[in-house]
């Protein structure tokens, strides 16, 4: 897939191989023409694949699969880094999400803390449904 979206006209930004037997499970690229980013990570665990397979197409032109907003919030409150922060605030308040998935993966991840801040956080934002 790296070689694919390089060929497409995406530059590599970083790629990470914690086991080097195994072979990269993270790659980072950035869409020359869109400045799009993109980010890839393989799969290693039950969560991963279970997020694999909720993807879904953002739209018809979309060439790859999106992780869902639900995934996105399991993942950045994993990452737990600064620039995920805004992007948390932005996703929980979204209306519609799966709050019993998400709540099932953070105990798992055991980042529950982290989304309990988050919630307390953004709890007078009339965006957000109810959790």
């Amino acid at each position: 897939m790296r070689d694919f979206l390089l060929a497409r006209g995406c530059q590599l930004l970083y790629q990470q191989a914690i086991d080097p037997a195994i072979g990269l499970d993270f790659i980072r690229l950035s869409h020359d023409d869109t400045g799009l980013g993109i980010d890839m990570e393989a799969i290693t665990t039950d969560y991963e694949e279970e997020a694999i397979r909720r993807a879904t197409f953002l739209d018809a032109t979309q060439p790859v699969p999106s992780a869902t907003p639900e995934d996105l919030i399991i993942l950045k409150l994993i990452a737990n880094r600064s620039k995920d922060h805004k992007d948390l605030i932005d996703l929980v308040v979204m209306t519609g999400l799966d709050w019993p998935y998400i709540r099932r993966w953070a105990e798992e991840w055991q980042v529950t803390d982290r989304l309990e801040d988050l919630l307390t956080l953004t709890a007078d934002d009339e965006r957000r449904g109810p959790v």
